[in-house]
Parts: C-alpha cells; structure tokens; sequence
C-alpha cells in the first residue's frame, strides 16, 4: 500500500489542508502548535477509525481532542494505491460511531463501498489498530513498542493457526481467571488460626469454669455439711422442744398427783392420830373395871372366908367377878392388838406415802418446768433455710457453670469440624491452584516453544539495526517482546536506561518488528518527533536508518526541530 495524497477537511487544528506523497519519505517541518500531531493520528484515524468518547478527561480520548477547533465537517479523505489499483477512503466523523460517515471508492474501477465491518487498516495490513500503533505508528514521546497475540502469531509465522493460539489465550485467560478466583476465595490461614484462637480462648474459659467448679463442689460440700449439721440441731431443738412441751403440759398432772399424795398422807396421819386416840380411851375405863372387878373379887373372898358370906355365893361372885376379869382383860388384850396392828399399817402407809411424795418432789424438781422457747426453733430454722438457700445458690451457679462448659465444649465441637473443613478445603485449593498453575505452566510453555521460533530472527535483525548506534551494549527481547540489558549481574529491563537509550532500542526495537509482522501489505511508517531526545551523534545515525527504511517502505517524518530535520 502507498498513499498517493490526502485532503484533512477539520481534524484538529487543520483545515482545508491538503498533501502529496511524491516520495517514500514525506517530511513535515513546523513549529510547535501547527499541527503535526494531528495529521499523524488523521492519518491513523482515516484507516481505523475513532475510539468513541469516553467519560473522564476528554483530553485522553481521540474523538474529543480532535474535534475540530473551527468547526465544520471532521474528516477529510486519503487516496491510496493497492495492486495497481488507485482508492479513495473518505471518513467523517461525529460524536458517536454511529454518526460517523464511511465511504470506500476504488477509483479505477468506480465501485463504491460503504459497509465496513473490519477496519480498512486491517484488511490492508493485516494488523489491527492496537499492532500498528505499536509498531508502525511512533506517536511524539511515546514510542515504546508492545506485544500482543496478533503480532505473536504474525512473528511466528502462525498466522494459519491464530485461531489456535487465540484458542489458548482464551484457555490460558480461563485459567488464570479461575486461579485467580480460587485464590481471592480460599481460605487463608489467618482465618484457620482465628477459630484456633477461638479454641484455645474456649478451652482456657473451660479450664477456668473448671476450677471455679471445684471450688463451687468444694463449697457445696461443705454447705452440704453445714446444712446435716443444721438438720440435726433443729431435730434436737424440736425433741427438746416436744420434751419440754410435754413435761410443762405433764405439770399439773404430776402436781395433782403430788396434792393427791399429800391428801392421802394427811389422812393416813389424821387415822394414825384417831387410832392413837381410841387406844388411850379404853384403857381408862377397861382398867378400873378390872380393878374394881378384882377388889369385889377380893371382898367377896373375905367376906366367905369371914363367913359373912355364904361360900357358894362367894364362890359363884368370885367366879362371876374372876370371869368378868377375864372377859375384860381379853377384849382389852384384844382391841390393843388390833389398834397396834392398824398403827402399824398406818405407819407403813405413811411411809410408802411420804416415800412416794418425796419420789414425786424429786421428779417434780428434774423436770424443768420452765415454759417451752419456740425460738430457739426459730433460729435454728433460719439458720438452716440460709444454708439451705446458699446450698441451693452454689447447687445453680455449678448448674450454669456447667451448661457453659457444655456450651463451649460445643463450640469447640463445632470449630474444630470448620477448622478441619477449613484445612481440607484450602488443602483441596491449594492442589487446584497447584494444577492450574502446572497447566497454565505447560501451556506458556507451548506458546513460547511456538514464539521461540521468532525470538532469534527478530534479535538478529534487532541486533543489526542497534549495532549502528555504537552503544556499548547488550539489549535481548523475549517472546513476550519484553527488553532486558544483559550485565554480569544479570539482566534488567530497559526501564532502568536513559531516556535517550529508551528512545534508541524502541526505535529499533519497532523497525525489527515490521517486516515480519506487515507480511501482508506494507504500511506507512509515521515518526511525530521521535528523536527529541538523541544527541546530534546518535541523531545523526537514527536519521540515516530513517533514509535507509524509508528505500523500502513510505515514511511521514514530523519534527519541529531544525536540529532534527533529515
């Protein structure tokens, strides 16, 4: 492909600006401000297209800063030649894709298209926008070179397998989105220590409710003690209580016994007393009657033996009076034996009385008559609904306790079964992530053994082109296109050098890369101030590569700066 001329109707600052391509080295010399940068991306957006407009700084966004400054149609056109054919591409554009206009006429022909479903750039070079900027497209500062897939696969002369490595990428994108998800949810270990924690924090609550639970059992068991011993103290008060109740109800009894055995001694004394007084009456008239009986006696006898009485009548009076004597003597003799016999019982009587009344004093005086205290019960109670309460309290503290220590045995339980769930599953992860890594491993692997094939021809070329610079130097790219500068200390990326030297391996880094990537139809190379920041020796050797490229492909030089001029 070579570009005959263009017309920029407004595209940023230009407008009504027209150019002819007469060589392959087109060169734009202007001061800052005229427009330069515009044209190159005019040149860019005429074959790709507009980004559309993005929030955010507008600036960024290439449908807003070239947006024309005057006003009036934002576009313009590019005639081209292509196989011998002549084109023209005309695009205007407007605040959307949408709105945007696009019109393909081949010129030679006459035949008109207006449906662009790829990119014309792309169809032309085979590349789309994203490679050509990367590659053929040196916007001003900003020229460091990239890597993508479709420059990997056009590298690695794989343009016939793209949908195989694209395949991959989508595969290698898969995996590294699923590793990256495993690994945003698995389980970390601080998350497994946390509830070890929370173990250990449960089983030292546990050991300390064990202890307080002893001590609880050790205080239940002496209130358990206190408690027997307050039992038994009010048992004793109560049978002391009942004993004293009964002896004072047993009072009068045992004092109407004692009235009943002084009654019955008073009696028995007032009989022994009668008894000794009928002994004294019959003796005073039993006696003189006998006397007086023994005296007629007497003067009878005398009277026979004096013969003033007969004898028979004496005898018959002395006998009369001798029987009467007898009769007298007997019932006195006989009453007497009788009263003594009575006095003598009487005499046992009162002393069993007096015997059973002093029995009945003694008793009297044991039993404590004093009126039974209730109190003394009533105290002992108290003391014993106390302990009994304070048993109880400690018997429901143990109880809590208890429940507690069931509770935080069950937590345990339970977060020992989540940490070993926990371990398995970070375990099983961790073995996923393993795999994933070892396949995404073996899959990089194919792609850089595919990229491989590329990397030596590309350095070779790269080489060639740096080598004019005089750098003492050793620049590598890898298949990632990544640059490192080889040092006996190992290798670094090339972030770490000048930026002069930047600017040198990106320049050449980008010419190494577009013969083999434009394999298809060979692109306009576009330079917008590219070496700004060269010294007037490497200045002078990155011109003449200019020169020299631009004897194979067409090339837009733009610089402000007659230093810079080729």
């Amino acid at each position: 492909m070579k570009i005959i001329n263009l017309h920029v109707e407004n595209f940023g600052k230009l407008h009504d600006y027209d150019l002819e391509f007469n060589d392959n080295l087109v060169q734009i010399y202007h001061n800052n401000g005229w427009g330069k940068t515009s044209l190159t991306f005019f040149i860019k957006a005429i074959f790709y297209g507009l980004p559309a407009k993005s929030r955010g700084d507008e600036v960024k966004y290439e449908r807003s800063k070239y947006l024309p400054w005057q006003g009036g149609n934002y576009g313009g056109y590019i005639e081209y030649e292509e196989e011998n054919e002549r084109y023209r591409i005309t695009r205007y554009f407007g605040k959307t894709p949408e709105d945007d206009f696009y019109e393909l006429i081949n010129l030679t022909s006459g035949k008109v298209d207006k449906n662009e479903k790829i990119p014309l750039g792309e169809k032309l070079f085979g590349v789309g926008e994203n490679s050509f900027t990367i590659t053929a497209f040196f916007p001003q500062l900003n020229f460091k070179s990239g890597h993508n897939y479709d420059i990997a696969a056009h590298l690695s002369g794989a343009n016939k397998y793209q949908d195989d490595l694209d395949k991959i990428q989508i595969a290698l994108k898969s995996l590294k989105e699923r590793k990256n998800f495993i690994k945003r949810q698995i389980i970390k270990l601080e998350q497994i220590e946390e509830h070890r924690s929370e173990i250990n924090s449960y089983n030292a609550a546990i050991n300390q409710l064990n202890q307080e639970i002893f001590s609880l059992e050790k205080d239940f068991e002496r209130e358990n003690l206190a408690l027997d011993k307050a039992k038994e103290n009010l048992a004793a008060s109560k049978e002391k209580f009942d004993l004293q109740n009964k002896m004072y109800l047993q009072k009068s009894k045992i004092s109407e016994k004692l009235m009943a055995k002084d009654e019955q001694l008073k009696s028995l004394n007032e009989k022994y007393i009668n008894l000794t007084q009928q002994k004294h009456g019959k003796n005073r008239y039993a006696l003189p009657v006998s006397l007086l009986c023994i005296v007629i006696a007497v003067v009878f006898l005398m009277l026979s033996i004096f013969g003033l009485l007969d004898w028979l009548v004496g005898g018959i009076s002395i006998g009369a009076m001798a029987l009467l004597i007898t009769v007298l003597f007997f019932i006195y003799f006989k009453k007497g034996d009788k009263t003594l016999l009575d006095k003598n019982k009487l005499l046992d009587d009162i002393e069993r009385i007096k015997k059973e009344s002093q029995e009945i004093k003694n008793l009297f005086q044991d039993i404590d008559l004093t009126l039974p205290d209730h109190s003394v019960i009533d105290e002992e109670s108290d003391k014993l609904n106390a302990i009994s309460f304070e048993t109880q309290k400690i018997s429901n503290e143990i109880k809590l306790k208890l429940q507690d220590k069931d509770e935080y045995i069950e937590k345990i339980d339970n977060l020992q079964t989540l940490v070993c769930s926990m371990q398995q599953k970070r375990e099983e992860d961790n073995k996923k992530i393993y795999l994933l890594d070892k396949t995404i491993e073996y899959l990089e692997q194919a792609k850089e053994n595919v990229s491989q094939r590329f990397v030596a021809p590309l350095n070779q070329d790269f080489q060639k082109i740096f080598c004019k610079f005089g750098l003492a130097k050793d620049y590598i790219i890898d298949y990632n296109l990544n640059i490192f500068e080889k040092t006996s200390f190992g290798s670094k990326m090339f972030d770490y050098s000048s930026q002069g030297e930047r600017d040198i391996i990106s320049f050449c880094q980008r010419l190494s890369l577009i013969p083999k990537v434009y394999t298809k139809s060979k692109p306009i190379i576009i330079l917008d101030d590219t070496f700004v920041n060269l010294d007037d020796n490497m200045l002078k050797v990155a011109l003449n590569i200019v020169k020299e490229f631009s004897n194979s492909y067409q090339i837009l030089y733009v610089c402000s700066n007659s230093r810079c001029k080729i």
